[in-house]
């Protein structure tokens, strides 16, 4: 088991980040192999494997293997928007810091490809490449749904928000996950076995990274920065609902053109005017004048065009606008009289 001790001021820096495109690259290599979540996105993984850079299963063996930790590009680059930002971090890392992850760790340094090792000692050239063959594969695995996973993960951190703000830090950390255990002032994770910590690990002020990923394992992960002191990631899975694991990884077809044809229709433009912020179905048809039904039927037809995310947390489901959705909006306020103001 892994217990996690909080302080006050540990509490007072819990915060919710989508961590970036690096980081769910590093996690898909995991997937790529037959990890146990590999079923979950078997479609998908399917086509993927087709178009995999011949490199992908090294890297998926250095940096996520089915055994032994995943190495940390997670505290070493932080939260990075795009894989461009994430490259340049990881090009402007002073060597030490290489060196404390991928050859100070000995699970990490057995594992380091050949060609890659001279990256440790600081050869700018091998960096480069490294660099270069996350992006590869950031292009090949999940470059053309990047933005409707993002959205799903925006979509989490604001569900989490919401606890927050309706229960306090402590009421988040209760409901996170199913393998983690809040127990006051100790975030307990029983399955967890730790390869480099001690069983207790105290967050002494520098406050916890909470960060939903689809692509994860099963059993939520720690990352540690072990050469200062900035904030423990904690990385735990997002939903994984099969409807909405399909919509993520949908591939343009005649009814997702219909749908985006159907977009000129009043009600679902008002819709999406309305999803400025996360908003139930209920709210949506109390707001629109429709019953609830019909918001469910408009939903799933803006969802299938990729211009809806929907996220279930206890008995509502939550739909939020994706940035696609918001780009064929912005100005185009002239659709706003359809809405209802009463």
């Amino acid at each position: 088991m892994m217990r996690v001790h909080f302080t006050a001021e540990d509490l007072a820096r819990v915060r919710l980040w989508v961590m970036g495109p690096v980081a769910e690259t590093q996690w898909v290599l995991r997937i790529l192999q037959q990890s146990p979540e590999a079923a979950l996105f078997s479609g998908w993984r399917t086509q993927a494997l087709r178009r995999s850079p011949v490199y992908a299963g090294a890297l998926a063996h250095f940096l996520t293997p089915l055994k032994g930790g995943a190495a940390d590009l997670f505290t070493m680059l932080g939260r990075v928007r795009t894989v461009e930002e994430g490259v340049d971090v990881l090009l402007h890392l002073p060597t030490g810091r290489l060196h404390s992850e991928f050859r100070d760790i000995p699970d990490i340094a057995r594992r380091i490809p050949k060609w890659l090792q001279p990256m440790v000692s600081g050869d700018i050239s091998m960096r480069q490449r490294f660099a270069m063959s996350l992006t590869e594969c950031y292009n090949a695995f999940i470059g053309q749904d990047w933005p409707r996973i993002h959205a799903h993960l925006a979509a989490e951190c604001t569900a989490g928000a919401r606890l927050v703000a309706e229960g306090g830090v402590e009421e988040l950390l209760s409901n996170l996950h199913s393998h983690l255990r809040w127990n006051s002032p100790v975030l307990e994770m029983p399955l967890y076995r730790p390869y480099v910590f001690d069983a207790d690990l105290h967050l002494e002020g520098r406050g916890l990274i909470l960060a939903p990923s689809l692509f994860c394992p099963s059993e939520p992960q720690l990352f540690f920065p072990v050469d200062s002191d900035g904030a423990v990631v904690l990385t735990y899975p997002a939903s994984r609902e099969p409807q909405a694991i399909a919509a993520i990884f949908a591939r343009p077809d005649r009814s997702s053109v219909e749908a985006l044809g159907d977009l000129l229709g009043r009600t679902r433009a008002a819709l999406l005017e309305e999803l400025d912020s996360p908003t139930n179905t209920t709210m949506l048809a109390k707001r629109l004048g429709v019953s609830a039904a019909a918001v469910s039927q408009h939903i799933g037809v803006l969802r299938h065009a990729g211009l809806v995310v929907s996220m279930r947390e206890r008995n509502s489901v939550w739909h939020s606008r994706t940035p696609l959705s918001s780009a064929l909006l912005e100005g185009k306020h002239y659709l706003s009289p359809c809405r209802r103001t009463s």
